[in-house]
């Protein structure tokens, strides 16, 4: 029985070495394996990159464009801080007759600058 089978085994396999359409069939699955692959590859790697382009845009802060309002609600809040602040310590100093030393300080600075 072995050799009934291995003989009809012989017979196909030469018949295919002979046969040129079994070759054209067999490189026909060949590349369209291969370009099925190319293509899985290309369409990942457009996806990753798409995917990484998203994350990078929705991730880093965006640095040409700054919030107007954020800006200036800072600002606001500096700008009052500073006058409170500065006002409250300046009037509290002339109420303590410290102005006479801001003008012994000013004057001292204007002469070292006028000897210069």
């Amino acid at each position: 029985m072995s050799e009934t089978r291995n003989g009809i085994v012989a017979e196909d396999v030469s018949s295919r070495l002979k046969s040129a359409e079994w070759d054209e069939d067999i490189a026909g699955r060949v590349i369209a394996a291969r370009k099925k692959i190319v293509r899985n590859r290309a369409l990942t790697g457009a996806a990753l990159a798409l995917f990484l382009a998203a994350g990078s845009w929705a991730l880093l802060p965006r640095l040409n464009t700054p919030s107007l309002s954020i800006d200036g609600m800072i600002s606001a809040q500096v700008l009052g801080t500073y006058q409170s602040v500065f006002t409250v310590s300046q009037t509290q100093w002339a109420e303590n007759g410290h102005t006479a030393y801001f003008s012994e300080v000013d004057n001292l600075v204007d002469l070292a600058l006028a000897l210069r």
